[in-house]
C-alpha cells in the first residue's frame, strides 16, 4: 500500500509538472501575442490572444484589463466595463483598470460609483495624478468649478510633465470664463513641451475662440515647421483656413499635405470634402477619384463618390458606385445604408425601409440611419413610424436641428400641437433665430386657438427677417383669423412685394375678395401679379379656378390650360383640369387628364384616386378597384382609399374580410371620419354582426343626418338586430330624403314586413 503511494505521488510529481510549465508556456505565448497585436494596433487580434491567455488564468487581472483596453480601443464600451470590473475584483490593487472604470462611470452619468473608484485610488496612491483627474472630472459634472480645479493642479502636482493635465486644467478656467488663467495654462503646455502638436493646436484654438486669429494662425504655422515631413499640421492648418472661409489659402495646405504623402487616401478624401464645402462639385468629385486611383478597393473613396451623386440625383452613377461597393463587400455597412438612401431618393420607400432597418440591426446607434428610415415612413404615409425613428434619432443626437424640424412639423400635420410646440421650443433653445421653428410654432398656437401666442411667434418672425416675406403672410393669417380681413390684405399685399412669385399670398388675396363677394376684384389682383410674373403657371392655375367659381366656363377651362402650357410638366395642373371636368360632368375628359397626370408623376395619390372615383361613379367597378388598389400600392394607409375599396368589396364582389381588414385599417387612420363608419358598420351588416353593426351605422347617422343610405343601412341594421321601431323611422326618413336612392326598393321592401 506504501509503495502504491509513493509511486503516485512521483506518477504526480512527474507529469503534472511537464504539464504546468507547458500550460504557462501556451499563456506567455498568447500574452506576447497579445502585446504585440496591441502596440501594432491591432486590437481585434489582441482580443483574442488576451482571451486565450484568460481561458488558462481566468484570475490574471492584468490581461483582464488589456482585454478591457483592447474593448475600449475598438467601440465595445460594454465589454470594456465587464472586463475591467473584473480586473478590479480580481486584484483590488490595479489602480489603472479603476482608473479606466472610473472613467466609464463617469462616462454614463453614474457619478456616485465614479466617485467610489476615485476614492479608492486616492486612498491607496493619494499622489496618483490620474486618479486626482478623474476626481476633477467628477467634480466638473457636479457643477464644482472650483474644486475641479483644486484637483486638477493637484495632479498637475504629481505629474507635472503631462500635457492633458495642463489642457485639462486650461479648459476648466474656460467653463469658469476665466480667459487669463486658461491662455496662461495652454502657454504652459507648450513651454513643458514645445513640440507637442496637441499642446499648440489647443492653444490655437484658444486664440481663434478668442478672436486672436493671427496669433492662432502663427500656432498653427510653427507646428509645419517643426513637422514638415508630417501631412497632418498642414491639413490642420488648412482646417483652421476653411473656418476663416479663407478657401484659396486652405485649399495650398490640403495640397501641400497630399504632396508630403502622395498616396495617403485620407488626405485626397479630405481635399475633396473641401471642395464641396467650397462648392466646387466637379473639384470634389476629381479628388475622390483620385483616392480611388490609388487604391480601387477603397470603400470610403467609393462611399464619397456615390454621396456626391446621390446628392445630385445622378441615381445611375450613384447606383453603379454602390453596386461596386457591395460587390466587394455584399455585407458593407456603408454600401447597405447608400443603397437605402438610393431607394429613399428615388421614392421606392418599401425598399428603403427595408435596407435601413437591415442597417440598424447591426449599428442600432446610427442617428443617421434612424432619420432617413423615418423620412420613408413618412413617404409611406405611416406617420406614427416615422415619429418613432425621429424620435430615436434626437434621442440619440438631441442637437440635430434637422430631425427635431421633421418631428415637429409631422407632429403638427398629424394633430399633436403640444408635441410640436415642444420639438420647435427645443430647436429655439438652441437657434434661436431659427425661422423654420417659429412658423411651426406659431401654426401649432394657430391651431390652438391661441391667437395671441401664434401672434407674437410670427411677428418675431417678421423682426428677426424683415426682408423675408413669409412673416407678413403669417401675420395676415392671424389678421384672417381675427376677421379683420382689410388688415390682412395689407400684410399680403407686403409679403408680394417683396416676393411678387409668392404663390400662397396671392391664394389668400383672391380667397378674401371671393369671400367679400368681390369676384371680378379677385380676377383683377391676379391678373395684375401675372403681368408682374407673366410666366407664373400657377397665377393662371388661381385665375382659372376664379373663373370658374364666376361662372365663366370657358375663361376658366383656357386659364387652366395655360398653366399647362407654360409648364407641361406639372401633374397637378392636369389634375386640376381633371377637377374643372368633373365638376362639369365632362368624365371622359376629367379621365383623359388624369391619365395625363399619372404619366407625369405614376405615383400622384390624387390623380389615382380620382380615376378610382370617376369609374366607380360610372359603376365600373372592376376598374375602380384597380385604381383604388393602385392607390394602395402608394401609400398603404390612404384611408380615402381603403375605405371605398372596402366598400366595393361589400357590395360588388370582393373577400368580405378583406373588406372588414381595410375598412378597420381606414378607421384606425380616420377615426372621426362618418363614411368610413358606415362602410365598417355595413361590412358588419353583411358578416351577419348586427349589434357591432348598429354601433358605427349610429356613429355615421349622428354625424351626417341627411344622408338616405347611411340612414338605409342603419335602418336595415336595426331590422336585422330586432329593433323593429327604429328599424322602421330610419327607413322611412331614408325614402323621404330620397325616394330613388340605391337600396330605396329593399327600404319598401322591408317596411312592409314590419
Amino acid at each position: 500500500m506504501k509503495k502504491y503511494f509513493i509511486f503516485l505521488i512521483l506518477f504526480c510529481f512527474i507529469f503534472s509538472g511537464p504539464l504546468g510549465c507547458s500550460q504557462e508556456a501556451k499563456k506567455e505565448r498568447h500574452w506576447k501575442r497579445g502585446e504585440k497585436y496591441f502596440s501594432e494596433n491591432k486590437f481585434r487580434e489582441a482580443v483574442i490572444e488576451y482571451k486565450n491567455v484568460l481561458q488558462i488564468d481566468p484570475k490574471d487581472a492584468t490581461a483582464r484589463y488589456k482585454l478591457g483596453l483592447s474593448h475600449l480601443r475598438i467601440g465595445q464600451i460594454r465589454e470594456a466595463f465587464s472586463e475591467f470590473l473584473k480586473s478590479v475584483e480580481s486584484n483590488p490593487d490595479l489602480m489603472d483598470a479603476r482608473l479606466r472604470l472610473g472613467n466609464l462611470y463617469l462616462l454614463s452619468k453614474d457619478y456616485r460609483k465614479a466617485r467610489e473608484q476615485a476614492e479608492r485610488i486616492l486612498a491607496k496612491e493619494p499622489n496618483n495624478a490620474s486618479g486626482h483627474i478623474l476626481m476633477s472630472s467628477i467634480y466638473v459634472a457636479e457643477k464644482d468649478l472650483e474644486k475641479a480645479i483644486l484637483e486638477a493642479k493637484r495632479a498637475i502636482g504629481q505629474d507635472p510633465k503631462q500635457i492633458e493635465f495642463y489642457l485639462h486644467l486650461a479648459n476648466l478656467y474656460l467653463l469658469k470664463k476665466d480667459l487669463t488663467q486658461a491662455e496662461q495654462t495652454f502657454k504652459e503646455a507648450v513651454k513643458r513641451d514645445e513640440k507637442s502638436t496637441k499642446a499648440r493646436f489647443a492653444l490655437a484654438e484658444f486664440y481663434r475662440r478668442t478672436g486672436k486669429i493671427e496669433w492662432a494662425e502663427a500656432e498653427f504655422v510653427e507646428v509645419t515647421k517643426f513637422n514638415p515631413k508630417d501631412p497632418d499640421p498642414y491639413i490642420a492648418l488648412g482646417n483652421f483656413y476653411t473656418s476663416l472661409k479663407r478657401m484659396e489659402e486652405a485649399e495650398k495646405q490640403f495640397i501641400k499635405a497630399i504632396e508630403i504623402e502622395p498616396k495617403r487616401i485620407p488626405s485626397q478624401i479630405h481635399l475633396g470634402d473641401f471642395y464641396l464645402i467650397w462648392g466646387k462639385k466637379e473639384k470634389a468629385i476629381e479628388s475622390y477619384q483620385k483616392a480611388l486611383n490609388s487604391d480601387s478597393k477603397n470603400i470610403p473613396a467609393r462611399t464619397k463618390l456615390a454621396e456626391v451623386f446621390l446628392n445630385n440625383n445622378q441615381f445611375d452613377k450613384a447606383s453603379e458606385m454602390i453596386g461596386k461597393i457591395l460587390e466587394m463587400n455584399p455585407k458593407s455597412h456603408e454600401g447597405i445604408f447608400l443603397k437605402g438612401r438610393l431607394h429613399l431618393a428615388k421614392r421606392e420607400f418599401n425598399d428603403a425601409i427595408y435596407l435601413f432597418q437591415s442597417y440598424l440591426k447591426e449599428n442600432p446607434k446610427s442617428f443617421m440611419a434612424h432619420h432617413f428610415l423615418g423620412l420613408a415612413h413618412v413617404g409611406n404615409g405611416d406617420m406614427q413610424q416615422a415619429k418613432t425613428e425621429l424620435a430615436e434619432t434626437i434621442k440619440l443626437n438631441p442637437d440635430w436641428i434637422e430631425a427635431r424640424g421633421f418631428l415637429s412639423d409631422i407632429n403638427l400635420r398629424t394633430g399633436s400641437l403640444d408635441l410640436a410646440i415642444e420639438e420647435a421650443q427645443e430647436i429655439l433653445k438652441r437657434q434661436p433665430k431659427s425661422i423654420q421653428a417659429h412658423l411651426i410654432l406659431g401654426n401649432a398656437y394657430l391651431l390652438k386657438r391661441d391667437i395671441q401666442k401664434a401672434n407674437q411667434v410670427f411677428e418675431a418672425v417678421i423682426q428677426i427677417a424683415p426682408n423675408n416675406s413669409i412673416g407678413y403672410y403669417h401675420k395676415g393669417r392671424i389678421l384672417l383669423a381675427q376677421k379683420k380681413e382689410k388688415e390682412a390684405l395689407g400684410q399680403f399685399e407686403k409679403a408680394l412685394s417683396i416676393q411678387p412669385n409668392f404663390l400662397e399670398a396671392l391664394n389668400l388675396i383672391a380667397a378674401v375678395y371671393v369671400h367679400q363677394k368681390e369676384n371680378k376684384k379677385a380676377i383683377e389682383r391676379v391678373e395684375a401679379q401675372i403681368k408682374a410674373s407673366p410666366q407664373h403657371p400657377f397665377f393662371y392655375n388661381i385665375l382659372g379656378r376664379l373663373y370658374e367659381v364666376n361662372k365663366e366656363n370657358l375663361k376658366a377651362e383656357n386659364h387652366y390650360k395655360k398653366a399647362i402650357e407654360i409648364n407641361p410638366n406639372v401633374a397637378g395642373f392636369y389634375i386640376s383640369l381633371a377637377g374643372f371636368y368633373v365638376r362639369q360632368n365632362l368624365t371622359e375628359k376629367a379621365i383623359q387628364e388624369y391619365d395625363v397626370a399619372i404619366q407625369k408623376a405614376p405615383n400622384s395619390l390624387t390623380a389615382h384616386m380620382g380615376l378610382g372615383i370617376l369609374y366607380d361613379s360610372q359603376k365600373k367597378y372592376d376598374k375602380a378597384k384597380e385604381y383604388y388598389q393602385k392607390v394602395l400600392k402608394i401609400n398603404p394607409k390612404f384611408a380615402p382609399a381603403e375605405n371605398n375599396l372596402a366598400y366595393l368589396y361589400a357590395e360588388h364582389g370582393g373577400n368580405i374580410d378583406e373588406a372588414l381588414n381595410l375598412a378597420q385599417s381606414a378607421k384606425q387612420q380616420a377615426p372621426d371620419d362618418p363614411h368610413i363608419s358606415d362602410t365598417l358598420g355595413w361590412i358588419y351588416y353583411k358578416k351577419n354582426i348586427f349589434n357591432r353593426a348598429v354601433v358605427y351605422l349610429k356613429e355615421a347617422n349622428e354625424k351626417i343626418t341627411d344622408n338616405p343610405v347611411i340612414r338605409y343601412h342603419l335602418g336595415m341594421a336595426y331590422f336585422k338586430n330586432g329593433e323593429k321601431e327604429n328599424a322602421k323611422r330610419e327607413l322611412k326618413k331614408a325614402l323621404e330624403l330620397d325616394s330613388k336612392f340605391s337600396g330605396a326598393e329593399e327600404a319598401r321592401a322591408t317596411l312592409k314586413l314590419i
